[in-house]
């Protein structure tokens, strides 16, 4: 992160995926200038590494101050976490976070495919719907 507010970048880095083998969270703790500059990020969340010790729960609420909407992803679906949160999101099985900012265009396509965490069967079956 220091290189890329160090070199002045104003880009706009469109996908930023993070496999930093458990220490994801760290990445991420220290990366605000690039993630400030990015539309959609990915990364993973599991019980190895830092993830033992390190809990969802404030990434994504620093994910959410800085625009973002996040979800789980897997299996053609998502799943809203942000805003949605609850303590069984801490399982610390393997599980992809896919996050898009609130401002940029792709928000409104993730959101049309995102199910509430209590709503998965009927969003399920919207989306096939209109397929």
């Amino acid at each position: 992160d220091g290189e890329h507010a160090g070199a002045g970048l104003r880009a706009q880095i469109d996908m930023l995926q993070i496999g930093a083998e458990g220490f994801d969270a760290e990445v991420l703790a220290g990366g605000t200038a690039a993630l400030t500059a990015t539309r959609y990020l990915e990364f993973e969340f599991h019980g190895v590494g830092k993830w033992i010790t390190t809990p969802l729960e404030p990434i994504i609420a620093k994910l959410d101050a800085l625009g973002f909407d996040c979800y789980w992803a897997g299996r053609g679906q998502l799943w809203r976490i942000t805003g949605c949160f609850v303590p069984s999101f801490e399982f610390h099985f393997w599980a992809n976070v896919a996050c898009v900012k609130r401002s940029d265009h792709w928000h409104a396509v993730m959101e049309r495919y995102a199910a509430l965490p209590d709503d998965k069967e009927d969003r399920g079956r919207r989306r096939r719907e209109t397929m």
